[in-house]
């Protein structure tokens, strides 16, 4: 069974969308997901790196969705944990809304729900 550990950085550099053919049924897997969440307003599939940390990582990015995070996270795990193997991770970012200016200069969005009036990102 995964664990999520929870983990604060300072800084997040988003380097660049994670997107390949493994990548796309990871993300269309997510959106189903995603779609069940309401709080969930988009979602980035993007390559981070940390300055507290060396290397670089993998991570879904989300708008929205802190309130759900409890069931959201171990959603997203067991879906990641489907298509790759248990030795490999992914992170899962909420993001704030300086971020959300970064990691939209870097990649494009995989998942937005659908706009209603009054919709942001």
């Amino acid at each position: 069974m995964a664990t999520a550990d929870s983990f604060h950085s300072a800084r997040v550099l988003f380097l660049r969308e994670q997107d390949g053919v493994v990548e796309r049924e990871l993300k269309s897997k997510l959106v189903e997901i995603f779609r069940q969440f309401q709080t969930v307003k988009a979602a980035y599939l993007v390559r981070i790196s940390y300055t507290e940390v060396p290397g670089i990582s993998v991570a879904v990015a989300l708008v929205g969705g802190e309130e759900d995070a409890e069931s959201i996270v171990p959603t997203i795990g067991a879906a990641f944990g489907s298509f790759f193997h248990a030795n490999e991770h992914m992170d899962i970012l909420f993001l704030n809304p300086s971020q959300i200016e970064a990691v939209a200069k870097v990649a494009a969005n995989f998942y937005t729900a659908d706009p209603s009036p009054g919709y942001e990102i």
